[in-house]
């Protein structure tokens, strides 16, 4: 194991019946840290809004991204949401006129 005792330093330690790391050297016994889910929870929220707005027409860049970061989203993901949404509706149009409007939502947003 490569856990090392915060108090003594000995890479002699185990894990309790209870999930705490106890080092077999001095004694000491501290809680496993936990793992940061912050990214998860970002990325299961950007794919949710994307779900949410993907299919909202006309495509506003402004308003879609005031909706989403009001709904938790930070400036910089809900740009990128609305970006994507934009390169989404670029593929499934044949219209020349439209695909330029949508070019220039995805260069201004």
């Amino acid at each position: 194991m490569s856990m090392v005792c915060p108090k003594c330093g000995s890479r002699d330690v185990r894990i309790s019946p209870s999930g705490k790391y106890v080092c077999n050297s001095c004694g000491y016994s501290w809680q496993m840290p936990m793992a940061d889910l912050g990214w998860a929870r970002r990325i299961f929220n950007i794919e949710k809004l994307y779900e949410e707005f993907k299919d909202m027409r006309p495509i506003d860049c402004a308003r879609m991204k005031g909706e989403m970061v009001k709904r938790g989203a930070s400036e910089g993901d809900a740009a990128k949401i609305v970006r994507r949404i934009a390169r989404r509706a670029v593929r499934m149009t044949n219209d020349k006129n439209e695909r330029e409007a949508l070019a220039a939502i995805i260069d201004g947003c």
